[in-house]
């Protein structure tokens, strides 16, 4: 799992960490963090920056996910499971 504060542009060492674990094909969870601290609007655009990036990069979409509100831990126990399943 590779978590990433959602307030924050994609780092050089963000990618270099993903890039790593393609090399070593270790699929990860990206997991976007404290969208409860942006406005709707403003979480659904900072989204789609992040996930057009990563998508570019040959990562999957990410997961949109605040532990206050609880939004996302739904898709995110599925990713998990998804992972489980096949090991």
């Amino acid at each position: 799992m590779v978590i990433i504060d959602i307030r924050r542009k994609l780092s050089e060492g963000d990618l270099d960490l993903l890039s790593w674990l393609k090399v070593f094909q270790i699929k990860p969870i990206i997991v976007l963090t404290k969208v409860d601290k942006l406005s709707k609007s403003e979480a659904r655009r900072r989204f789609d920056l992040i996930s057009k990036e990563l998508i570019k990069e040959e990562f999957g979409p990410p997961v949109a996910f605040s532990a206050k509100t609880g939004q996302g831990r739904h898709e995110l126990w599925e990713k998990i499971n998804e992972i489980a399943g096949s090991a």
